[in-house]
């Protein structure tokens, strides 16, 4: 397999953590890692949940898997390299959730889990992908703005128009995240669909909640535009401990020192579906093969002190509509005029005639059929005139089927 660590662009990385102010978290749960891989540069952060130890086991967890996956994918040349970037991105993380669905007892209450952002930067741009709510902010040309859209219970309130952006910071529920690392056996990754084409001087921003619940993304922008990266991820961080630290805070800054190079990577498409059972047979984890956990496994309704909502069910496509061919409707008028003329004929033999030997509205027909083709009797025929409805039995019976009617409603 080429090695690419050679031909990646030159970034700086400045990366800060921090236990907050907390008394009751004190031990760290976040945890962070950056690395050149044969894909390029990457940045890891998780932010672990599900109790002291398990958090940061969980976290801990889930940034190695993901590295280990980077080092061992193999690079394709049937793939355009910007698809196969997010594509490994991608199958990392899903791995990562295998590793960290096997800690702890499923169905635990404090089952242990994690969030994930990661940023992978290489020559043609930049990938970024995430579960849960921890975040990536791009900093271009002095302006900020949120790569990454939170899997949480208050951002749904936003997009549905419930809640305004200043609400969902102050809402009671602001911390039930609805996607997470290791909670079921399958979680949907969201990768974005195409690479941003980072300028020198783009500066990504991935952080845990401890630091977005309490810094501002002004706040953020300044900080990055007016100082170096390490000193920039000091005042964050510093920021949000002056503001509470009521949890663990972590930043990584990745900033391009060179710009992409031009792609032709503009589909957009977003990636095939994946599970751990459809990656690389040749992928190994520390304990052997990666095998999925059983389908069935149980849905969470939350996880240590952050709860996890279920997720929704995808939307129902819309039933595709069938035209009629004009041949088809002509085919059929044509049937029905057939049928028509059929049943008419038909009419005009069968029915009796009346009176002197015609039909009402049809004069033309004056005369019986031929002597010979008559029944073979010779006795008389006795027309019987035609009883006529009894008014009062006719009324009798109407009053029944209303009263059964009501009596079925009334059922």
């Amino acid at each position: 397999m080429a090695d690419t660590r050679l031909l990646l662009p030159p970034v700086e990385v400045a990366q800060r953590t921090d236990p907050g102010k907390d008394p009751e978290k004190q031990v760290n749960e976040d945890c962070a890692r950056y690395g050149e891989t044969p894909f390029g540069h990457l940045a890891v952060l998780c932010d672990g949940m599900g109790g002291h130890a398990g958090g940061l086991e969980a976290s801990t967890a889930a940034v190695q898997a993901v590295f280990r996956y980077f080092e061992t994918a193999a690079v394709r040349d049937d793939v355009p390299a910007p698809v196969r970037a997010r594509e490994v991105l991608r199958d990392a993380i899903l791995l990562a959730n295998h590793e960290v669905f096997g800690i702890g007892t499923p169905g635990a209450p404090n089952k242990p889990g994690s969030t994930i952002v990661a940023a992978l930067l290489h020559p043609l741009g930049t990938e970024v992908a995430h579960v849960g709510d921890s975040r990536c902010y791009l900093v271009h040309e002095g302006q900020i703005r949120q790569v990454t859209k939170d899997h949480s219970l208050v951002q749904q309130m936003v997009d549905a128009g419930q809640l305004t952006a200043d609400q969902a910071a102050v809402h009671p529920d602001a911390n039930r995240i609805t996607r997470a690392l290791g909670i079921t056996a399958a979680v949907d990754v969201e990768v974005q669909r195409r690479s941003i084409v980072h300028a020198v001087g783009d500066t990504f921003i991935l952080c845990s909640d401890g630091l977005s619940d309490l810094v501002e993304p002004n706040e953020i922008q300044r900080a990055v535009v007016s100082s170096p990266g390490q000193v920039a991820v000091r005042k964050l961080v510093d920021l949000a401990n002056a503001r509470g630290g009521y949890d663990n805070i972590t930043v990584i800054a990745m900033q391009a020192r060179e710009a992409a190079a031009p792609s032709a990577d503009v589909s957009g498409d977003p990636l095939p579906q994946r599970t751990t059972q459809g990656m690389a047979a040749a992928t190994v984890s520390a304990s052997g093969p990666i095998v999925a956990p059983p389908a069935s496994a149980p849905v969470l309704p939350s996880a240590g002190d952050r709860p996890l909502l279920p997720q929704a069910p995808p939307p129902r496509p819309a039933p595709a509509r069938h035209g009629v061919s004009p041949a088809v409707v002509f085919g059929v008028l044509l049937g029905l005029v057939g049928v028509a003329a059929v049943a008419t004929m038909i009419f005009l033999v069968v029915v009796p005639h009346k009176g002197a030997n015609t039909v009402p509205g049809l004069s033309f027909l004056v005369a019986l059929p031929d002597a010979s083709l008559a029944p073979a009797s010779s006795a008389p025929v006795t027309l019987q005139p035609t009883p006529q409805p009894d008014p009062d039995a006719a009324a009798s019976d109407a009053g029944w089927g209303m009263r059964k009617r009501r009596n079925q409603k009334a059922r």
